[in-house]
């Protein structure tokens, strides 16, 4: 599975002072509250977890190589998300549709003129292993009941808001995920299938755990469009469940 990500640097860049530096009128801050407003839009729309994860990517690539103003910050999200959700949905929102759920800050053919752009600038290098599609298999491959799968899948989708995790690979970040929910779901940790399966023994993936445990404690639970999500009904409210701590901490603590 890791063979898939051998052109690494390519599909994901380093976003840290570097990519900021490149861009005098986007901040990580910004990034975020993007990334997050991305997040509603998928929810609006009913859109697979692939087709947010894809266009967050093609946010980040864009940001690494073109200068963007402050005020065509969203504009870039509304194109990436339509881009990718014609990648992946069966039936993906109209461009109409995404222009009214910025309440029309912008127009068809801005959102054509910068889905242009941003084809250029990826040089149409659309199709790219996500941290959804390693956990996807992941997640098939290992029998997860239904809590650790929506627990795995609301901690990877965590890391779309945060750009500490982009120094890791994608397939890491997914097995650590599974890891995670493994340990707070009192499944065990780490199995010899598991590694067979991810390329990964458990040394390998502990910046990353601890990466987690940062950003899981540190986190604003009523300021994220994804805590919201996966605090839902449908979710089996798994992120109600492992903020209030009703989980099993000491296990995941167990892993440092």
């Amino acid at each position: 599975m890791k063979v898939l990500e051998g052109d690494w640097d390519y599909f994901y860049p380093t976003v840290g002072p570097h990519l900021y530096s490149l861009q005098p009128d986007v901040t990580a801050k910004m990034r975020t509250t993007l990334v997050d407003w991305l997040v509603e839009v998928s929810e609006e729309f009913r859109l697979v977890p692939e087709t947010l994860f894809l266009s967050v990517s093609y946010v980040d690539r864009y940001l690494r190589s073109e200068k963007v103003p402050r005020k065509s910050l969203q504009l870039l999200g509304v194109a990436c998300i339509f881009l990718a959700a014609k990648f992946e949905e069966i039936y993906s929102p109209q461009i109409c549709d995404l222009c009214d759920i910025t309440d029309n800050t912008y127009v068809h053919d801005q959102v054509v003129g910068m889905e242009r752009k941003v084809l250029q600038a990826l040089n149409f290098r659309l199709c790219q292993p996500t941290v959804n599609f390693f956990l996807t298999h992941y997640v098939a491959e290992n029998g997860l009941d239904e809590d650790a799968v929506f627990v795995s899948r609301y901690l990877c989708e965590l890391t779309l808001l945060h750009h500490s995790f982009h120094k890791f690979r994608a397939s890491q970040i997914a097995a650590s995920a599974v890891v995670i929910s493994r340990a707070m779901l009192t499944h065990g940790v780490w199995t010899a299938e598991l590694q067979r399966m991810t390329g990964y023994d458990l040394s390998c993936l502990t910046e990353c755990i601890n990466t987690f445990k940062e950003v899981v404690a540190s986190l604003d639970v009523s300021a994220s469009a994804v805590t919201e999500k996966y605090s839902q009904g449908r979710f089996n409210e798994v992120a109600k469940k492992l903020h209030n701590s009703r989980w099993n901490w000491p296990a995941l603590n167990a892993l440092d």
